[in-house]
């Protein structure tokens, strides 16, 4: 079913998209609507907006904790990402019985919170597989859902990390990524997709 969230129906901004439109790693918070007239009443919902990765799904499950039985909408966009990260996080919102709609969390210039806007919002590869976890899943017509065949690459990332103690015992302090590089690998199509077809039979996703 494509519809927009009920709660959403008021707030959702239509803007031109960027050119060339950025998408850094994945980030995922608990935010307020910018609402008229509601402030600290207005809804609160789970933004997730980026690349999928591969801890991705620990710290989705980290937010979802922290609701404490609360069941509060997600609302993705992202290009894709690590696939098994993405299906984890999937089995994990139809577990919490959270819906799902595809949209793009922005802030709102003088104001708290955030708003939404449909246009020039993104769900494909890896973040379908987010998507269909969804108990129901929203995608107004602005939004861009990419359904392909998955392929396989390696990343090699050099990270500098600063600890408290030392790294073997330590606590991580901060984290930054130096340089990073990616090539796809020659996977035959069973080994890309594998576990895919299960993850989304067993959401009740058909052929």
């Amino acid at each position: 079913m494509l519809r927009i969230l009920p709660f959403l129906a008021g707030v959702l901004a239509a803007v031109s998209p960027a050119a060339a439109q950025q998408h850094p790693p994945m980030t995922i918070a608990i935010v307020r609507l910018a609402g008229d007239g509601c402030a600290a009443e207005c809804p609160e919902f789970i933004a997730a907006q980026g690349v999928v990765q591969v801890d991705s799904h620990r710290r989705f499950r980290t937010v979802l904790a922290g609701l404490q039985g609360r069941k509060l909408p997600v609302v993705i966009n992202s290009p894709g990402g690590d696939v098994d990260a993405a299906m984890q996080m999937g089995r994990a919102i139809r577990e919490a019985g959270l819906d799902v709609a595809v949209g793009r969390t922005v802030a709102v210039e003088g104001r708290p919170g955030r708003t939404v806007v449909i246009d020039g919002t993104i769900c494909s590869s890896a973040c379908t597989l987010i998507l269909a976890g969804g108990l129901r899943r929203y995608a107004p017509p602005q939004t861009r859902l990419g359904v392909h065949q998955m392929a396989q690459s390696e990343t090699e990332r050099v990270i500098e990390r600063t600890y408290r103690r030392s790294a073997e015992q330590g606590e991580i302090v901060s984290e930054r990524v130096i340089s990073q590089r990616t090539r796809p690998l020659d996977a035959p199509p069973e080994v890309a997709n594998k576990g895919v077809p299960e993850h989304l039979a067993a959401l009740g996703i058909g052929r």
